[in-house]
């Protein structure tokens, strides 16, 4: 009984951590669909959506996002989320050409303009 018991317990926890990887990966996507990835330069993407951006601080030396490696993906999850990124503009593809798999872009979001003290 003792080894029935580990597996039905095994097989939940696995149940478990896969339910919570599939959930994380849906994340992933959903986010990855609201970032348009652009090639062209921000003049072009400000021409293209008829308003302004401007570029988000990764507040790192690089300002740009790399979807090649997890760090930089994390990264793009994140500014997404709490900074309103909504494109990476002078988007590089990777050399598999592939646009969501990985690549190279700044950051932006729409500019927002800031009120006087008035």
């Amino acid at each position: 009984m003792g080894l029935f018991s580990r597996n039905a317990t095994l097989s939940a926890e696995q149940a478990r951590v896969k339910r919570e990887v599939d959930e994380r990966t849906q994340k992933e996507r959903e986010l990855l669909e609201r970032v348009a990835l652009f090639p062209g330069s921000i003049a072009e993407y400000v021409t293209f959506r008829r308003y302004d951006v401007e570029v988000v601080d990764t507040e790192r030396i690089d300002k740009g996002v790399s979807l090649s490696d997890w760090e930089g993906r994390e990264l793009l999850f994140y500014l997404i989320e709490n900074r309103d990124v909504e494109a990476l503009v002078n988007f590089d593809p990777d050399k598999r050409g592939s646009y969501h798999s990985g690549g190279y872009g700044l950051p932006v979001r729409r500019k927002t303009i800031k009120k006087n003290g008035t």
